[in-house]
């Protein structure tokens, strides 16, 4: 019996998080338990606990008044620093995923990204996006900087804002990336990883400025 509440809490989980990060749930979006589980045909238990470890990844955060769950509604001053621990640590990640990640992989992205880029897919687009920087974290053989970076909820936070910048800027940032895992670079991964964390730092920096 504990096996299939696990089942469900990590169905619930996954489908939740997959509608923030896709863009299905707006920042500043309520989340009603009773209505998410009957969506899933499943209790309110496992939904709740789903809720609950999203509110500790930094996903969802309760209104203060009516303690209602809603997607988080980042800052500018809260995406600025995500990003500046992004840029010390995420760079580092990426040489080291250039160690592991293998040729099909990097096919597979370099061919997906391509195709959304070129159809003009901004919601394709974004998936890949969200695919890249979380798979260069899961991948990462150093333990503990893998840990961090999951645990954190460092990607996941910064991707509910969605395309920060337009494909158009960020295509060729992620090709180079993905050409220096398909030559085996890994000093090269992590340079032109930190160049487009730079890029779109500055560019939020700058957008905060003009507000």
């Amino acid at each position: 019996m504990a096996l299939i509440k696990k089942d469900l809490f990590e169905e619930a989980y996954t489908i939740i998080k997959e509608m923030i990060m896709e863009g299905n749930l707006k920042p500043g979006e309520r989340l009603v338990q009773e209505q998410i589980a009957r969506n899933l045909g499943i209790s309110r238990t496992p939904v709740m606990h789903a809720l609950r470890i999203l509110e500790t990844e930094g996903l969802l955060t309760a209104n203060p008044r009516t303690k209602v769950m809603q997607v988080r509604d980042l800052s500018q001053e809260e995406l600025v620093t995500i990003f500046e621990i992004r840029l010390c640590i995420e760079p580092l990640a990426t040489r080291y995923a250039c160690q592991v990640i293998t040729d099909e992989a990097v096919e597979e992205l370099e061919k997906n990204f391509t195709a959304a880029f070129k159809n003009k897919n901004e919601k394709e687009y974004r998936r890949l996006d969200n695919k890249l920087h979380t798979y260069i974290s899961e991948i990462c053989p150093n333990r503990d900087l893998r840990d961090f970076t999951i645990r954190s909820g460092l990607i996941s936070r910064f991707l509910i804002k969605g395309l920060i910048r337009p494909p158009r800027e960020t295509y060729y940032e992620h090709l180079q990336v993905l050409e220096a895992f398909r030559k085996k670079q890994p000093q090269e991964a992590e340079k032109a990883m930190r160049e487009h964390i730079k890029i779109t730092l500055a560019y939020i920096q700058r957008s905060g400025k003009e507000e």
